[in-house]
């Protein structure tokens, strides 16, 4: 599966790729939100963890707009945030979000969203 990580944090997508990586994903990493739009739009990832405060766009709108480019195919988003506050959990998925990871990630979790995520696109 080809997964697209968006975070201004090089460690945290360094933390991600291995992550997955681990469990033979291939990745694709984005620091802020209009980068995430433009690989998108150029890679076609499968799914994509978006994190939600960055610099240039937050990871609301490009949620929206990667929504906007997926032309009815089914791909995932699963915010990344450290936020657990429910307003902003709700915003993150009424702005397109199918799913959250809270940080710190755990990575069992982690794997376990992207395999229920992968059985929803299989439907």
């Amino acid at each position: 599966m080809r997964v697209l990580l968006v975070d201004d944090m090089k460690v945290n997508r360094k933390l991600l790729h291995w992550m997955l990586e681990e469990e033979g994903h291939e990745t694709i990493e984005a620091s802020d939100g209009k980068q995430a739009v433009e690989l998108f739009e150029r890679e076609r990832p499968d799914l994509v963890l978006l994190d939600v405060i960055m610099p240039v766009m937050d990871g609301y709108e490009a949620a929206q707009k990667i929504k906007a480019l997926s032309t009815g195919r089914y791909v995932p988003i699963i915010f990344l945030t450290a936020i657990s506050d429910d307003d902003a959990l709700a915003k993150c998925l009424a702005s397109g979000g199918d799913d959250f990871l809270t940080k710190p990630f755990n990575e069992l979790i982690l794997q376990a969203k992207i395999k229920a995520h992968c059985r929803i696109q299989e439907l």
